[in-house]
């Protein structure tokens, strides 16, 4: 069973790498919210007291940092899971349809979805060729460098110089905070902007600009897989 994840938001350090930069980003904890939180309460002393009197849960967050860090730095190839970019894209656009349908609009993103199926493939490809290229054995450090950075590479694929509506500096079209509260967490927000401010109008638009970067993350799936086979 897979670990719960959820999507990054607002406030926090990750907003500039992860939705200028393009740079996969990740925000471990653990708890719930504390009911302190931004108050005068909000200190080291209520953390030692209330919030973590046994130090379990601070020294369990900080060795999974180091144990992935350790990982990646490790790992010949980096473990990264490009075939859940086409499933997460999925499953954003069925919560698109969940707040579209709150709002009584009717929305069709079909042609998003279905331009996906060719994501599914590059993915496996690209991952078939990683499996072979360390099986092999064969895996040099100076490629294996061009391989990782192309790899990490892959989020700048959802990248627009355009940005989101209002937004120039948020270039991702894949995440951004809402910008209406600057913390909740929007996926796929171009399409999200357009629904919930409810003008359908430049749905069609924004869908053929998702289409365009799903077709050029395939292209660089590809153009990774490509780099191992040779």
């Amino acid at each position: 069973e897979e670990p719960g994840l959820g999507n990054l938001g607002g406030g926090s350090d990750h907003v500039g790498f992860y939705t200028h930069a393009g740079v996969p980003s990740a925000g471990l904890s653990s708890g719930n919210p504390s009911g302190v939180y931004h108050s005068n309460y909000d200190n080291f002393a209520w953390f030692e007291r209330f919030g973590d009197t046994a130090w379990v849960y601070g020294p369990m967050v900080a060795r999974v940092d180091g144990v992935l860090a350790l990982r990646f730095a490790n790992a010949d190839v980096l473990p990264y899971d490009v075939a859940r970019y086409a499933s997460d894209t999925r499953t954003h656009v069925e919560t698109l349809y969940r707040v579209a349908e709150s709002r009584g609009l009717e929305v069709d993103f079909a042609r998003l979805v279905e331009s996906t199926a060719e994501l599914d493939a590059a993915a496996a490809e690209l991952v078939a060729a990683r499996q072979r290229w360390i099986e092999s054995g064969e895996v040099d450090a100076e490629r294996a460098e061009a391989v990782n950075r192309a790899l990490i590479g892959l989020e700048k694929a959802w990248l627009n110089d355009r940005g989101l509506q209002g937004r120039p500096w948020s270039r991702s079209i894949y995440v951004s905070p809402d910008p209406f509260s600057g913390y909740a967490s929007w996926m796929l927000p171009g399409l999200r902007y357009e629904i919930e401010t409810d003008d359908r109008a430049d749905l069609p638009g924004w869908e053929r600009v998702y289409i365009g970067a799903v077709r050029e993350l395939v292209e660089r799936m590809r153009g990774v897989a490509g780099m191992m086979e040779h």
